[in-house]
């Protein structure tokens, strides 16, 4: 048995950034693990800049994420001013003093209304305590947002530790208290979609799609991201 922190993420918008070098800023279907890491980062207050504590997230937690509404997707034709040369910039008001700006375009993926339910588990003793992460969860230091400072959550993440053999026992045990149809949110339809590192508990046995996705972590604090291994697969829920 396998201890599990699960929790869930609902809101207008959602945006998983994919490698984006160019003026196109695509989106991954389904939250990466390197967004979830960061999110926890955040609500423990860790500093970007702090390498070490973002990869003994990145190293001692297992990752995966069940899509329980994959949501409708927006494109944005996205314009925005930023100050010609090189900072530091307090802030963004700080920017637009600067007497010199230029406009840079950009096509921006979004999907909305997306529902989605991380799960992390220990890897090994030095992995931080799941207890410790729900607490940040329900206090979080910095601000939350799904992918993206225009996306913030929409209810809350209630987070909560289960007990289960496998990752689909652990989603299949996890039920928010708030609906996200109490909110005006659409219904899910079919079987959820469960997105997992390789040697998750459960995913040998099922008819799971192997593929690469580039979020592992590399180096944060150069935005420097490297292959993981991941499954894809469904897990059956019964009407």
């Amino acid at each position: 048995m396998t201890e599990f922190l699960l929790f869930r993420l609902y809101g207008p918008m959602a945006s998983w950034g994919q490698i984006a070098p160019g003026e196109v800023r695509a989106s991954w279907a389904a939250p990466s693990k390197s967004a979830i890491l960061g999110l926890i980062g955040a609500a423990l207050g860790l500093d970007r800049a702090d390498d070490d504590a973002h990869a003994r997230l990145h190293d001692t937690l297992g990752f995966a994420v069940e899509l329980r509404n994959p949501g409708l997707p927006l494109k944005d034709y996205h314009t925005a001013q930023t100050p010609e040369g090189k900072g530091p910039w307090l802030n963004r008001a700080h920017e637009l003093r600067h007497d010199k700006l230029k406009t840079i375009l950009s096509d921006r993926d979004y999907y909305l209304e997306q529902e989605s339910v991380p799960a992390l588990w220990a890897r090994g003793a030095s992995a931080p305590a799941l207890a410790e992460l729900v607490g940040a969860l329900q206090a979080p230091k910095f601000v939350l947002y799904l992918g993206r400072k225009s996306c913030p959550p929409a209810l809350p993440l209630e987070p909560k530790i289960v007990t289960a053999a496998t990752v689909q026992e652990a989603f299949a045990a996890y039920i928010p208290s708030m609906s996200t149809q109490d909110f005006g949110g659409h219904a899910a339809r079919g079987n959820p979609r469960i997105y997992a590192d390789r040697d998750a508990p459960g995913v040998q046995g099922t008819a799971a799609a192997y593929t690469s996705r580039r979020d592992g972590l590399a180096k944060r604090s150069r935005w420097r991201f490297a292959d993981r291994a991941e499954a894809e697969f469904t897990r059956e829920v019964k009407p």
